[in-house]
Formats: C-alpha cells, structure tokens, sequence
C-alpha cells in the first residue's frame, strides 16, 4: 500500500510511477470527466525498446547514462542500479501494449467499476491511489487503457523485491 501511494504521489507531481492515473474527457461522453489508468514506467519510448534487438544500442546507452546518472548523484553501485533498472523495465514493458494496439480507441476504452478493478489488480491498490491523488470518494468507475497491463504489473508489484523498485525510483527521479 506504501508503494502504491509513493507513486501516486510521485505521478501527481510527474515523477517516476509503472502507471498513469489522470483525470480527463470521457472519449465517449465529453459532458463528462473520468479517471484513467494508462501505461507507463518505462525510460525508452516504446516496448520494442526493450523487445527488440534492433534497439540493442539504444538499451546499452541507456544503461550507460543512468550509471552517468548515479556518478553525478554520487552515489555509489551505479552499474548494479543501471542493471537492474533495465530489468525492471524490460519486464514492465512486456506487458505493454504497442504503439499500434494503442492506436485502437475502441480496445482502449475499458470503463470498470472501480470496486472491480481493486478486487482484479489488488497489488496496485487503485484505491489508494485515487485517494492519494485526492479524487472524490464518490468515484465509482475508471476507465482502463491497457487491461492486460494492469495485470501484468499487478504481478510485478508483488514479485519485485521493494529494493528494486527504490532503485528504480531513485533514478527516475533525477
């Protein structure tokens, strides 16, 4: 629950956090505002970043600045956070949807009953969340962009040791 508000914290300020929750025009009733929970976490733009060999350099240059990132930090063990940052996001970004799943308004538009979404991603603590960010406790839906992302990092979020996920946080920070 700890983690949960820590990055809703952070996402309420921009900072780091594996989800974006925003409040914005329903795509399919612009008489109305709606919480979304969209993807995101991620450093490299897309997941074939982190998929695709093609993108190998771009992976080792991006482990290579957030070693720089740790240096100018001070902070020592900046190759093991690099390395571990990269296999964090790696694993986040497979469950990503691409670019052009993400193009779909259709598959994108998943309105849910938020009681359903706690009870369907309970490491993510959704309700925490929304609380933390300050929405009204009358919520009672939310719009998911990416279902199959949710659950992937609903997975995440009980597997990944809370050492990595400061590690991660930390750099995303700077």
């Amino acid at each position: 629950r700890a983690l949960a508000r820590y990055f809703a914290q952070n996402r309420a300020s921009y900072g780091p956090s594996p989800v974006a929750g925003f409040v914005g025009v329903d795509a399919k009733n612009s008489d109305r505002h709606v919480f979304t929970l969209w993807q995101s976490g991620t450093g490299l733009p897309d997941q074939s970043y982190y998929l695709e060999d093609r993108f190998a350099d771009a992976r080792a240059g991006y482990v290579s600045y957030l070693e720089t990132l740790y240096d100018l930090a001070g902070w020592d063990g900046g190759a093991d956070a690099a390395r571990d940052i990269l296999a964090l996001e790696t694993r986040i970004a497979e469950d990503q949807w691409t670019r052009i799943q993400n193009r779909d308004p259709e598959a994108r538009y998943n309105p849910m009953a938020v009681a359903d979404v706690v009870a369907m991603y309970p490491n993510l603590h959704v309700d925490v969340m929304a609380e933390t960010l300050g929405l009204p406790a009358s919520l009672d839906s939310v719009i998911v962009g990416q279902p199959s992302f949710l659950a992937g990092l609903d997975s995440l979020m009980a597997e990944v040791p809370l050492e990595t996920w400061k590690t991660y946080a930390r750099a995303r920070t700077l």
